[in-house]
């Protein structure tokens, strides 16, 4: 007599050492069906057990007795088994630490249990889907430290060069004003960052390149910001409260830094420049049409 044992990571149902009740193993005992020792016991009764092995991966077999009683397998085994399949192959990928690994595949061996327990469908979906969500959440997690982290890192190379170039030698109003003013519209860059990360769209399985990317190019798009802001400050075509102020050097590095934080205020300032260069194209030929008529009165006159 034999027991059929699937393994869930596996894809093929195989013979092993008969069991008759599982209701006494406990965790470190080695499983007949499969040979393999109990790291974690998920649950054990005389029908069935449920465990994680040392490679926490999930186990679980049944009795012939489960098989030829009353309960039989629910009408969603093959749905469940598919789905706990899927997402445990998924973890894998995510190398989550093993404490979070372990709760995860806790909640999919549970999904087996009630699946063997013949619960509500509804109920066993559920369970499903608690352990999907807790899996998505910690692959988000890992995603948003990546982007955080390397924002982090590049704020701060750049803050360091600035030092050093600073340091390094003088130079003239202009320079002096926005070398300052970039290290500020970086940081207000990295404010932006920390602030929306919960609302950052971020994807592990994009891979940790993409999110370096795009946390560097949010951090040059700040500085960017920073530097468009400066100049327009210096070249006197924003805020002409500045002459007025008793610190302009401080309100022109809040502004910068304003300008890194914002999603709104670059597109206004370069919205400002154009309609000022689309009004001196516009006054020139004004003054081209009040001319020709003056001409024309002096042929007439002539």
């Amino acid at each position: 007599m034999t027991v059929q044992e699937k393994n869930v990571v596996g894809e093929e149902f195989r013979d092993q050492r008969r069991v008759e009740n599982y209701a006494y193993f406990r965790e470190g005992d080695i499983d007949p069906s499969s040979g393999k020792k109990i790291a974690k016991l998920i649950m054990s009764n005389p029908d069935y057990i449920v465990y994680l092995d040392p490679d926490l991966r999930i186990e679980w077999a049944v009795t012939e007795g489960y098989e030829d009683g009353n309960k039989k397998y629910s009408e969603l085994f093959s749905e469940v088994v598919s789905k706990v399949i899927e997402l445990e192959g998924l973890s894998e990928s995510v190398s989550l630490p093993k404490s979070q690994m372990m709760e995860y595949r806790t909640l999919l061996g549970a999904a087996i249990v009630v699946m063997l327990e013949r619960d509500k469908p509804e109920i066993i979906r559920e369970v499903v889907k608690k352990a999907e969500a807790y899996l998505k959440d910690r692959m988000a997690e890992k995603a948003r430290k990546w982007y955080l982290i390397s924002s982090f890192a590049y704020t701060g190379i750049y803050l360091l060069v600035m030092l050093i170039v600073l340091h390094a030698g003088t130079y003239d109003d202009l320079w002096s004003h926005i070398l300052p003013g970039t290290t500020m519209g970086a940081l207000g860059a990295l404010v932006f960052i920390v602030s929306r990360s919960q609302q950052l769209f971020v994807n592990i399985s994009a891979g940790q390149t993409l999110h370096f990317l795009e946390s560097a190019a949010r951090i040059i798009v700040g500085i960017l910001g920073g530097l468009l802001a400066a100049l327009a400050v210096k070249a006197d075509i924003l805020l002409g409260i500045f002459e007025s102020s008793k610190e302009p050097l401080a309100l022109l590095l809040i502004l910068c830094f304003v300008a890194g934080a914002s999603e709104r205020l670059v597109p206004s300032l370069i919205k400002h420049v154009e309609g000022m260069m689309e009004k001196e194209k516009k006054e020139p030929g004004s003054k081209q049409e009040e001319k020709k008529p003056q001409a024309k009165n002096k042929r007439q006159g002539k």
